[in-house]
């Protein structure tokens, strides 16, 4: 039952994108916590969504851009994660890793499905008004197209729940999270670290793109890796210390 919410979850998330209500549950950060929330484990669906959410935060979608879709992505990422123990887990570095590298291969084949839909939604509308049904057909052609984006979220979503619950299933990824050689903390400083770029590229484009203001994004990655080598030392030298760490601590135990 779990996994249908779930993948019911991957439908809103992809129509919520940008045909449908955009009540910003397509933003990886949320789709992400709201799977966690479904398993049981909203924190670690909060900290792989918001990973997801920092990394493709630089994306603008002018244009004819192609982009991922991290939104529906976020789903089956989580459920890994999950399942691999979480945040609270002994792996949880490997698991915080693995849910995030899913997400991305996710986000990206999410990416391709909504540049091939829109294509596809264009020639509708284009025959829709050369049979002459007028305002009527364009409006049927709307509502197919709404249906067809759903059910896009949807298949996408149990594709990459059925991926992730066969990785489980057969236990060669729990290998993978317990030979991780990175502490959950040192991981999340990691990816955060790698956030910075594209959250770099973002001040960059914003101030358009001029190598007079270059320095902009070089000190956003630098403060980044700066923010997540101490959020990493703080997490590592406390780590099982519930009193001094915001977090729970994902080592062997309390030191």
């Amino acid at each position: 039952m779990t996994l249908v919410i779930l993948a019911l979850l991957g439908a809103w998330v992809a129509l919520d994108g940008t045909a449908f209500g955009q009540f910003m549950v397509s933003r990886p950060v949320m789709s992400g916590t709201l799977a966690g929330w479904i398993v049981g484990d909203p924190l670690t669906g909060f900290l792989v969504g918001g990973v997801l959410e920092l990394l493709f935060l630089g994306g603008l979608p002018v244009g004819g851009v192609r982009l991922p879709e991290p939104g529906p992505a976020a789903i089956p990422a989580v459920w890994l994660a999950v399942g691999w123990g979480g945040w609270v887990g002994p792996a949880a570095g490997g698991a915080l890793a693995g849910g995030v590298a899913v997400g991305l291969l996710l986000a990206w084949l999410g990416g391709v499905t909504v540049h091939l839909q829109r294509v596809r939604n264009g020639r509708i509308s284009r025959a829709a008004w050369a049979r002459g049904g007028g305002p009527p057909a364009l409006a049927r052609a709307q509502a197919l197209a709404l249906l067809t984006d759903g059910a896009r979220g949807l298949l996408l979503t149990t594709l990459g729940l059925g991926v992730t619950t066969g990785l489980l299933l057969l236990g060669g990824g729990t290998a993978f999270a317990s030979h991780w050689p990175l502490t959950g903390a040192e991981t999340l400083a990691l990816l955060l670290a790698v956030s910075a770029l594209s959250l770099g590229r973002q001040v960059q484009t914003a101030a358009g793109g001029r190598t007079r203001v270059v320095t902009r994004p070089l000190l956003l990655v630098a403060a980044g890796i700066a923010g997540g080598v101490l959020l990493g030392l703080l997490l590592g030298v406390h780590e099982g210390t519930e009193a001094l760490v915001l977090l729970p601590a994902s080592g062997e135990g309390a030191s």
